[in-house]
This record gives structure tokens, sequence and C-alpha cells, in this order.
């Protein structure tokens, strides 16, 4: 006896093929959203609101003669790839160059918010090491700019002032300025094709006569 399949069931074989080759397709869309699943969730970006005004209620009120100040390291990045670039506070002795940590300014209520200002010692991965000829490294020390920073700590809409923005004083005397996203105790930004990341740390209030 012969069986016969109706054509109601049968499957032509290119719908046959069809959901064969979609299973590994299928497999892989689970795999992927399994572990994507799995996967622990990153560090939320904190509001710079609230991450500068942590460093502004931490400094408190500071004694007259006193000065509160906070040290930064700030890296960069260019599109284009020309430079990178690395620029830092002075050891804690204070003789490196004429760098000086960032000192704490509590602004003029309501038109100039509170704020952090410094100069700091810039570097360039472009502008070589090279010591009678056996060297040829990124970063001279011998080769660097002054860079003035403000880190702007309040808003302010008379000036266009967010928390968080920074305001860059080039060696030239030209001023570049981004608005920074602020996550973990650091602050990033973009101004044009350059990515700006800084680090502030080591925040203290030096006692009036030291």
């Amino acid at each position: 006896m012969t069986n016969t399949i109706s054509s109601s069931s049968a499957k032509p074989a290119s719908a046959n093929a069809h959901s064969l080759a979609s299973r590994p397709l299928r497999f892989a869309f689970c795999l992927a959203l399994l572990a994507a699943l799995a996967m622990p969730t990153g560090a939320q970006a904190q509001s710079c609101s609230s991450f500068t005004q942590s460093i502004i209620n931490n400094f408190g009120a500071i004694p007259p003669g006193g000065e509160g100040v906070m040290q930064v390291t700030l890296a960069t990045n260019r599109s284009d790839g020309r430079y990178v670039s690395y620029a830092e506070m002075p050891s804690e002795d204070g003789h490196q160059g004429t760098s000086g940590p960032l000192v704490y300014s509590s602004g003029v209520f309501p038109f100039i918010p509170p704020s952090l200002q410094g100069t700091m010692s810039r570097y360039f991965s472009d502008r070589r090491f090279n010591y009678n000829g056996f060297f040829n490294d990124p970063f001279d020390p011998n080769n660097t700019d002054s860079l003035g920073i403000t880190i702007w700590l309040g808003n302010s809409a008379w000036y266009g002032i967010s928390a968080g923005d920074v305001t860059l004083t080039l060696s030239g005397g030209a001023k570049n300025s981004f608005h920074g996203a602020c996550q973990d105790g650091m602050i990033n930004g973009f101004s044009g094709n350059t990515e700006y990341v800084l680090s502030l740390f080591n925040q203290r209030v030096i006692p009036p006569g030291q």
C-alpha cells in the first residue's frame, strides 16, 4: 500500500530550505540577546550639576586667608590623528614650571558662578624629544605650552554658562570652550575635531598661613 501526502500538508522544497537556513540566524539572534542581557550595565553619566555641586559643598566655608585647591589632568585626541596632547598640574611641592593647582573661586552671584581656575603644562605627541640623535620620543618635556583652564561649577544665564563647561586659554591667548559631560570624577567634551577628557582629584583646603 502506498502512502500519499496531501498537497495541503506538504511543504515545497524551497520552504523547507528557507526554514533550515533561518534556524542558524534565529539561534545566533537568541545567543546575542542572551549575551546582551547577561552583560553588566555600565556606569551612567552623572549630572554635571550634581558633580560640581558636590565640589562646592566639599569646599564649604573657606576661612579668611585660606584657599581651596584641586588637581586636574587633561588628555586630548583629534579626529585627524595629527597629535594627542597631555596636560597636568605640578607636583605637590609646586616646583613644576609655572603651573599651579586649580584654585577655587566662589564667583559673584548671580552673574558669575563658582569655578576652578589654574594653569597647566601641556605636552604634545608631535613634538619629539631627540637627544644627540639617540631618541625620537613624543611629548618633548622641553617644548611644552602653557594652558589656562577654567572649570565652571555653576550656571549663569547672564553669560550662558552651565555647570561642567570648560574654558581653555591657549598659549597664544585664544580661548576655546566646550560643554562637558560628567562621570566618576571626570569631565568629557568635544570642541571641533578634538575630544577632551579631564580628571579632577585631590580636593583640599589650604589653611591660612600655609
